[in-house]
C-alpha cells in the first residue's frame, strides 16, 4: 500500500503535507472484487449483464478521472453542495464560499496571492505568466474532501492550473506553495520528481511548520530524523511528510543558492540520483556531505519539532 501511495503521488496529484484521496473506486480494491463477483453471478443473465456493463463504465469513469486527479474550474464551480463568489485579479480567479471567513479576507487573501506570484516568478526567474490560476478556497479540510475528494490543506492540480487551499481561523494555507506547484510545471518542461517538485514548493514559502528550513532541519540532522538523501529522492513517498517536504524544501534551496537557477531546472526534469552527478558533477554523498556541513551554520536553538520520519 506504501508504494502505491507513492506511485500515486509521483504520478496524479500535487498532495499537500497530508493523506492521499480515498473515497474513489480505484483506491479501494474492495470495489473491484465486488464487481467481479457481479459479473460472475449474472453473467448468463442479460439484464444484469447489461446493467454490469453500464456500472463498469461509470467506475472505470469515475476511475479515470480520479487517476489524471486534475478537475477544471468549470467542474469544480459546478461541484454538489457548493455555492460560490468570485472576485478576479489579473493572474487569478478567486472562487470563496459566502458567508466565511475567506469573504470577510478576501481583500487580504488577494494581497496575499499576488505577492506568492511575483516572490515565485522571481524564484522562477521567469520573464513572464501569462496563464490565470483558479483559486478555491474552502472553509475547513471536511470542505475540502467534499470539493476535491482529498482531506488535506491544500492541493494543486498544474494541468488545469486550479489550486484549492483552507482559510480558517486555525489554518491558512494560502501563500507560495500550492502556487508554485502551479506555475513551475507550466514554466518549465519536463516531468520532475516528487522531492524536486514539492522541494522547489517548499522552497516557495522557505518556512515549515513556522521555522525556517536549514534551522529545523539541522535540528532533524541533529536529532538524527533526516531521510538519507537517496532514499529521499528514489522513495520519497515512503516516508512522512513532515519530514521529507521540509528536508525537500531545505536542500532545493541549498541546492539553488550554490549552483544556480539554470542547474535547478536541469535537476527539474532530470533528478534521480543517478542523473545528480552528470547535472551537478557530484555524487549524492558528496552532495549529502556537503549540504549537511552547510546546516551546521544554522541556528536550531529554538525549535521544537518532534516527529518519526517513517510512516
Amino acid at each position: 500500500m506504501r508504494k502505491w501511495r507513492s506511485f500515486y503521488r509521483r504520478n496524479f496529484l500535487i498532495d499537500r503535507r497530508v493523506h492521499l484521496l480515498s473515497p474513489h473506486v480505484i483506491s479501494n480494491p474492495v470495489h473491484f472484487i465486488a464487481c467481479q463477483e457481479f459479473f460472475r453471478v449474472s453473467r448468463n443473465r442479460v439484464l444484469h449483464i447489461s446493467f454490469s456493463i453500464s456500472a463498469t463504465f461509470v467506475l472505470l469513469t469515475t476511475a479515470a478521472s480520479f487517476c489524471l486527479g486534475s478537475p477544471g474550474a468549470d467542474e469544480l464551480l459546478k461541484r454538489k453542495g457548493f455555492v460560490w463568489k468570485s472576485t478576479v485579479t489579473q493572474h487569478f480567479r478567486l472562487h470563496f464560499e459566502p458567508e466565511t471567513l475567506a469573504e470577510t479576507r478576501i481583500e487580504d487573501l488577494k494581497r496575499w496571492q499576488v505577492q506568492a506570484f511575483a516572490k515565485n516568478l522571481q524564484l522562477l526567474k521567469a520573464a513572464e505568466y501569462s496563464f490565470q490560476t483558479d483559486i478555491f478556497i474552502v472553509s475547513s479540510r471536511e470542505r475540502m474532501k467534499r470539493l476535491t475528494g482529498d482531506e488535506t490543506n491544500g492541493v494543486a492540480f498544474p494541468s488545469t492550473k486550479v489550486i484549492c487551499f483552507v482559510f480558517n481561523e486555525k489554518i491558512n494555507a494560502s501563500g507560495s506553495h500550492e502556487l508554485m506547484h502551479v506555475m513551475a510545471r507550466n514554466v518549465w518542461d519536463g516531468k520532475p520528481k516528487a522531492w524536486i517538485g514539492e522541494g522547489i514548493a517548499v522552497y516557495a514559502d522557505d518556512i515549515w511548520g513556522g521555522y525556517q528550513l536549514h534551522d529545523l532541519n539541522k535540528h532533524l540532522l541533529l536529532e538524527k530524523k533526516l531521510v538519507p538523501l537517496e532514499k529521499l529522492i528514489e522513495d520519497f513517498g515512503d516516508y512522512s511528510d513532515l519530514i521529507t517536504y521540509p528536508q525537500a524544501g531545505s536542500f532545493v534551496k541549498y541546492l539553488y543558492e550554490q549552483y544556480g537557477i539554470d542547474k535547478i531546472k536541469d535537476v527539474w526534469k532530470h533528478g534521480s540520483a543517478k542523473d545528480l552527478k552528470q547535472v551537478l558533477g557530484k555524487d549524492v554523498q558528496t552532495l549529502e556531505k556537503e549540504w549537511h556541513g552547510s546546516l551546521m551554520k544554522a541556528d536550531a536553538t529554538k525549535v521544537k519539532y518532534r516527529v518519526s520520519p517513517e510512516r
